[in-house]
């Protein structure tokens, strides 16, 4: 029984033992530092992109590593940033922009894609002309039918109102036309 308590006795000594070596040997361990991590300029463009026409330049691209090509390091950034920006670069982002008259950087369209957006960018701010010419009409109509509706008023002037509610009426069906036009533009592109 006695040899058994001093075999496990010798065990563990040795295991300690070698442990505290393992550990003492990782401890003295100095780490090599790896090579350098450059940016993934790619995905920094994407991300750019996907944030659609800002006002502004792009980022500058300036590569961490000094083995880095600021030439490549820019190729991916453009190649990532066109790979997402086509998604702005549409005729109904355009549209939509031009509704609101909000001012975009088409210039980072590619060019293929730029007089789509361009082309929407003007329906777009025609279309809200338009609306506000037909809201505009469409209350001067409703004024000229309250005056007509006043018994009290004169014949010559009910005939000139009468007149000027014609006009306006034939008015406002070209505005609606207009607007039908440029609803079946946008639902085509």
């Amino acid at each position: 029984m006695q040899t058994k308590s001093l075999q496990y006795s010798l065990i563990v000594i040795l295991i300690l033992g070698l442990s505290a070596l393992f550990l003492f040997g990782c401890a003295n361990q100095t780490v090599a530092s790896g090579p350098c991590q450059e940016l993934d300029w790619y995905e920094l463009g994407r991300a750019d992109g996907a944030k659609g026409l800002v006002a502004g330049s792009p980022r500058t691209v300036k590569p961490i590593c000094p083995q880095t090509s600021v030439a490549q390091s820019e190729a991916l950034y453009e190649n990532g940033y066109n790979s997402t920006i086509s998604n702005f670069c549409t005729y109904h982002q355009g549209f939509a922009a031009g509704l609101t008259n909000e001012q975009k950087n088409v210039n980072r369209c590619p060019n293929l894609l730029r007089k789509f957006y361009l082309k929407g960018f003007a329906s777009g701010r025609r279309y809200a002309q338009l609306q506000q010419s037909k809201r505009l009409i469409s209350t001067r109509i409703r004024s000229l039918n309250t005056y007509l509706s006043d018994k009290s008023i004169a014949l010559p002037r009910r005939a000139i109102l009468h007149g000027q509610k014609i006009q306006l009426e034939q008015k406002i069906q070209m505005v609606r036309r207009d607007i039908a036009s440029i609803q079946k533009e946008r639902a085509l592109n």
